[in-house]
């Protein structure tokens, strides 16, 4: 795993860094583990960027990310709390994690 900028500091009482983007026909919620904001990970090919422009607005807990991604069109989520907390509620999602870098990433696609 390559880092490119140092990540942004948050409280272990809200370990997820979290943005909503409103696309005029619903919210797409960009999620990822607050330690790996502004890595890059890298695995055979595929680059995950998580970049603060795209992952970060506010810091989150489980809790909070779970209810919005129940209310979005699509989640990118990436990192073992942010999966996690979403596979919590969602056990049969599991099947569809991709690893990357030994970094859990799931999509959530609501139809």
């Amino acid at each position: 795993m390559e880092t490119d900028k140092k990540p942004i500091s948050r409280g272990p009482e809200k370990p997820i860094a979290l943005k909503a983007h409103d696309t005029g026909s619903g919210i797409v919620i960009g999620a990822c583990d607050a330690h790996l904001l502004g890595k890059k990970i890298r695995e055979k090919g595929l680059v995950l960027e998580l970049s603060k422009e795209f992952y970060f607005e506010r810091h989150a807990t489980a809790d909070e990310l779970s209810a919005l991604v129940e209310e979005c069109i699509t989640a990118n989520l990436v990192g073992e709390i942010a999966v996690g907390a979403y596979c919590k509620k969602n056990p049969g999602a599991k099947a569809a994690i991709r690893k990357v870098g030994g970094v859990s990433h799931l999509q959530v696609y609501q139809l």
